[in-house]
């Protein structure tokens, strides 16, 4: 699998010497220069070369990726005697998985959540669409995949304690997902906080993205008694024992809130 940028690559290597210690050089190109009594040099740059390693034992030196490295790198990698003659073996590429190239992948893009409507009441489908995308291609085109979550705790792969309002599928681009309304939701708004990451799971650096939307699940019943009275207001789910008629009523007025 790609190294993610920002983390390490590390090469390591085994060699033999009759008398003398060894450097690891993993270069770029195919391309060694022998430095007497010295660690060796790469013609076309390197990616990192060892310090002085004892005959027999092994010998590593790391990479750190960066977001601005190819996603497929060649590497060359040689080992060099310390002595006042230098010697140098020929190149080895390694094979399989962990043979050259290296690969190396990029943080997806994230820059928004957006839905349509406000003030959604029981039922209503709410469709949150995340502005996300990943250039990366190398072998097939990486994917992104959006969590909404309800608190910021998402772990990596998932949203935590704290719920989701919704995932999405993995999308080439500009995943979205729905949120159905429920009734216990009640009226007002309702936090939300969105993350995406690759099909590596390589997390945007741009999360969360956050903001909220409106629920209103709890109708509201204003009743007017007479012109100069106090109105009554309760939620219709928690229903007051009748009030007794007062005289001189002109008049009844009910205001529904959707």
């Amino acid at each position: 699998s790609p190294t993610n940028a920002g983390s390490n690559v590390t090469f390591t290597a085994t060699a033999t010497d009759t008398a003398d210690n060894y450097y690891l050089a993993l270069c770029k190109t195919n391309s060694v220069t022998v430095v007497n009594s010295g660690a060796p040099t790469c013609g076309g740059g390197n990616w990192c070369i060892s310090g002085s390693t004892a005959s027999g034992a092994q010998a590593s030196c790391t990479y750190a990726a960066a977001a601005g490295d190819s996603e497929s790198n060649a590497w060359f990698a040689f080992v060099c005697d310390h002595n006042s003659s230098s010697l140098c073996s020929s190149a080895s590429q390694s094979s399989g998985d962990n043979g050259s190239p290296f690969k190396v992948n990029h943080l997806p893009s994230f820059s928004a959540v957006s839905y349509t409507g406000n003030n959604f009441g029981a039922g209503a489908n709410v469709e949150f669409t995340a502005t996300a995308s990943d250039s990366d291609t190398d072998g097939a085109n990486d994917t992104v995949t959006f969590y909404l979550c309800k608190a910021t705790d998402f772990t990596g792969t998932a949203c935590g304690a704290g719920g989701q309002w919704c995932n999405s599928s993995a999308a080439a681009s500009n995943p979205s997902c729905t949120y159905t309304v429920q009734v216990s939701d009640g009226n007002g708004a309702k936090n939300y906080y969105g993350y995406i990451i690759d099909n590596h799971s390589f997390a945007s650096s741009s999360n969360p993205v956050s903001g909220s939307f409106t629920t209103e699940t709890e109708t509201v019943t204003s009743e007017v008694l007479s012109s100069g009275s106090k109105a009554i207001v309760q939620p219709t789910q928690q229903p007051q024992p009748p009030s007794p008629l007062i005289p001189g009523i002109v008049g009844e007025i009910r205001r529904i809130q959707e």
